[in-house]
């Protein structure tokens, strides 16, 4: 599925570009903080342009709807609501993708606008 993705956005967006990429593609764990609003186009940016598997975490608002889904689930990409109880079953995932040298993006839920 990453292949896919990252075939037709470079299909489509032949010009897209990451800047400092090479510090995410050196050996590590990292974890990339990310407040946008637009959290699944970016998480599925993300997961394309890099060659090292990127491990997301979404607001699960922004997972809704078949499509998402499925690519939200086909990218390893996991929903939640920021529920305290979630917040623990959830640590030792990322606790596991950090001692095995993984990337992880948190993204940020997104409050109400002034």
């Amino acid at each position: 599925m990453r292949a896919v993705v990252r075939f037709g956005l470079r299909l489509f967006f032949p010009r897209l570009r990451m800047l400092n990429r090479e510090r995410l593609e050196q050996p590590g764990p990292a974890i990339l903080l990310i407040a946008h609003p637009r959290s699944l186009p970016v998480a599925l940016l993300l997961a394309s342009a890099l060659d090292r598997p990127v491990h997301c975490l979404l607001p699960s608002g922004e997972v809704r709807g078949l499509f998402r889904k499925l690519a939200a689930w086909a990218l390893g990409m996991q929903a939640f609501d920021f529920a305290y109880e979630e917040q623990k079953t959830q640590i030792n995932p990322c606790l596991r993708v950090m001692a095995d040298q993984g990337v992880i993006a948190l993204f940020a839920k997104q409050g109400p606008r002034n």
